[in-house]
């Protein structure tokens, strides 16, 4: 919810504003999942765009390195390793 504020931010051409608010979605993201979930990189990818935007490349990287990172750590989860239920399963 907290990036989606920040994306209006941006689209209202708040730069500052919508900075700090997807840093606040990080933390909060960051709280309720960990800091190494895919909802992370995601909040993570829209933040390097308005750093990016805004002229702090090297923020930007880094940004965009930690994301990489976390979504290659889970490219070859499959549902057999997870306590889940696919719900075709269900169907037998």
């Amino acid at each position: 919810m907290m990036a989606n504020l920040g994306l209006l931010q941006w689209n209202w051409r708040e730069k500052d504003q919508a900075a700090a608010q997807f840093r606040s979605a990080l933390a909060e993201m960051e709280s309720a999942v960990g800091s190494s979930h895919p909802d992370v990189a995601k909040i993570l990818d829209a933040y390097r765009e308005v750093l990016r935007k805004t002229g702090k490349k090297a923020e930007a990287v880094a940004m965009r390195e930690r994301a990489s990172a976390i979504r290659s750590s889970f490219a070859f989860h499959t549902n057999d390793r997870l306590d889940s239920v696919d719900w075709r399963d269900l169907r037998r």
